[in-house]
C-alpha cells in the first residue's frame, strides 16, 4: 500500500535560493533533452531513448561541475525520466487515436517540482535526529527544517520538493520608483501608487462684481446702494455700511 505525506518546508534564505537554482537547472536539462529528441527525429528520423540521454548525463556533470555537478545525480536523472514518460504518453495517445499532445518546452512557471529517491544518497529524511524538530537533507541545498504535523508510517522511498503559490513580489524598500506618466492634458498627470501627491496651488480669491444695471433703463439713485463705487446722490448724506444694514431690518 502506497501512501503520500505532505509537509511544509521551512528553508532559510540561502536554502530557498538553492532550491530555486536547482529548479532552474533541472528545467534547462529537461528542455535540452527535449530539443535533442526533436532535432534528431527531424534531421534523420532517429529516435533517442532514455538510456542514451542518461549516459550523457555523466559527461554533462563532468564538464560543468559548478552548475550541474553540485546537485544530486538522481534528481537530474528524474528530470530526464519525466521527459521519457511524457513521450510514452504521447505515443500511447497516438496509437489509441486520441489527441496526441506532443511534449512541450517548460517555462519557468511550468516547472515547480524536483524528485529525489530516498535510497540513493541524494536525499535523506530525518537527517538530524531531534526529539521535536524534523529535517530533510537534499544534496547541494542542505538540511531543511520540516513542519511535520503527523507521524510518518512505513519506509520512505521518494522525496519531492514542490513550489506552490504565487511568488512573492518585491519588498517596499526594494521596489523601484518610476516617474508618473504625463497625460495628454496639460497640467495633469497620472500618479502611480506610492508616489507623493502633487501639491495643488492655493485658490485665488475673486471679488464679487455685484449686480449689473439693466440696460433698458438709465442708472439712478436707486442703484447707488448696490454699487459701492458709485457716488452718493447730491443733497443726500451717505451713511456707513453697517448702519444701512441695520436700517433694513423691520421690527415686528
Amino acid at each position: 500500500m502506497r501512501r503520500s505525506y505532505k509537509f511544509r518546508l521551512r528553508p532559510t534564505r540561502k536554502q530557498e535560493a538553492a532550491l530555486d537554482a536547482c529548479l532552474e537547472d533541472t528545467r534547462q536539462l529537461y528542455n535540452a533533452a527535449l530539443e535533442e529528441r526533436r532535432e534528431t527525429w527531424r534531421m534523420g528520423r532517429h529516435q533517442v531513448t532514455f538510456y542514451s540521454q542518461d549516459a550523457q548525463l555523466k559527461e554533462i556533470r563532468a564538464e560543468d561541475p559548478e552548475q550541474y555537478g553540485r546537485w544530486a545525480f538522481c534528481c537530474e536523472r528524474a528530470a530526464i525520466r519525466r521527459l521519457d514518460r511524457a513521450f510514452q504518453g504521447f505515443f500511447r495517445r497516438v496509437k489509441a487515436g486520441e489527441k496526441p499532445g506532443y511534449p512541450r518546452f517548460k517555462g519557468r512557471g511550468w516547472w515547480d517540482s524536483i524528485e529525489w529517491p530516498a535510497k540513493k544518497g541524494g536525499a535523506r529524511w530525518d537527517s538530524v535526529p531531534h526529539p521535536k524538530i524534523t529535517r530533510v537533507y537534499l544534496k547541494g541545498i542542505g538540511h531543511i527544517r520540516v513542519h511535520q504535523h503527523r507521524t510518518v508510517k512505513g519506509q520512505i522511498k521518494t522525496i519531492t520538493a514542490k513550489r506552490e503559490g504565487r511568488p512573492a513580489g518585491p519588498r517596499p524598500q526594494e521596489a523601484r520608483q518610476q516617474p508618473a506618466q504625463e497625460s495628454s492634458r496639460k497640467g495633469r498627470g497620472t500618479p502611480r501608487e506610492g508616489s507623493p501627491p502633487t501639491p495643488r496651488p492655493p485658490p485665488q480669491h475673486r471679488p464679487h462684481p455685484g449686480p449689473r444695471p439693466r440696460p433698458d433703463r438709465p442708472r439712478g439713485p436707486q442703484d447707488h446702494q448696490h454699487d459701492p463705487a458709485a457716488k452718493a446722490a447730491p443733497g443726500r448724506k451717505r451713511r456707513p455700511r453697517a448702519q444701512r444694514r441695520v436700517g433694513q431690518i423691520r421690527p415686528e
